[in-house]
């Protein structure tokens, strides 16, 4: 009865907003203790960190975009303030008009740089995501008993506390109101019945069949040839071919 294991990474709660690097978890499950050496385990823990190594900057640029966002929304949301605190509203010029103008365009820039900084993001992170998905492909290839899938959840957190559930592969989720979700990623290992796949998944050399040709009396060559063919198919052709000659060799 085949089994599965789950590999977490660590880093991915509070999304961009934590300085925490996106890591492959090195704690090797028990299941999996059996089936890799710890040198492979390493090695593929390795690979998987190599691949998510981008993430650590896309989250840093992400991080200041963000904060250029809010720091210069509110520098826009003052300056008119300022702006008509400071002006004489005796003389005859006025610069009401360009600030009034500055107010109105400086957010829609602000919100099209945050925007733009977001899709960068998130289009790293599915390129980080699918050079995991290729070391994942890489080692099930090694391993004919693992097979190593990237999977994804959703986490939904509620105002009385959070809970979870696994969505599988599709958007079939409800946002209900007071909560909100949360996408985590993380692998799954598949792990083959050793005895329906042989050691390790290769498949062990048939069990050598013998019979008695001869019983109580002597048979007949044809008696004997017969008897060889009705077990053939229990036989190598090779063991067919050498005992259908020494039939023939004792006549």
């Amino acid at each position: 009865m085949s089994s599965s294991c789950r590999i977490d990474f660590t880093g991915q709660q509070g999304g961009l907003c934590v300085s925490e690097s996106v890591r492959l978890s090195r704690t090797q499950p028990a299941a999996l203790s059996q089936q890799m050496s710890t040198t492979a385990w390493n090695s593929f823990c390795d690979q998987i960190d190599a691949a998510l190594e981008p993430l650590d900057k896309v989250k840093h640029i992400a991080r200041v975009g963000t904060f250029v966002f809010f720091a210069g929304f509110l520098c826009f949301m003052v300056l008119p303030f300022v702006s008509f605190a400071t002006s004489d509203p005796w003389s005859g010029g006025s610069s009401s008009g360009p600030t009034f103008l500055l107010f109105l365009v400086g957010p829609l820039i602000l919100m099209v740089g945050l925007m733009g900084t977001q899709c960068w993001a998130a289009s790293r992170g599915r390129a980080a995501m699918r050079e995991v998905e290729a070391a994942c492909e890489d080692i099930s290839k090694q391993y004919s008993a693992l097979s190593f899938h990237v999977r994804f959840e959703y986490i939904v957190y509620g105002r009385y506390g959070g809970s979870n559930y696994y969505a599988g592969n599709n958007h079939n989720h409800h946002h209900h109101r007071g909560t909100s979700t949360h996408t985590t990623n993380y692998i799954e290992v598949n792990i083959a019945d050793v005895e329906s796949r042989g050691d390790m998944g290769i498949a062990s050399a048939p069990p050598l069949v013998t019979a008695s040709l001869v019983g109580g009396t002597e048979k007949s060559a044809a008696e004997r040839l017969s008897e060889l063919d009705d077990i053939r198919g229990m036989l190598s052709e090779e063991e067919y071919e050498r005992k259908r000659k020494e039939i023939l060799d004792s006549l």
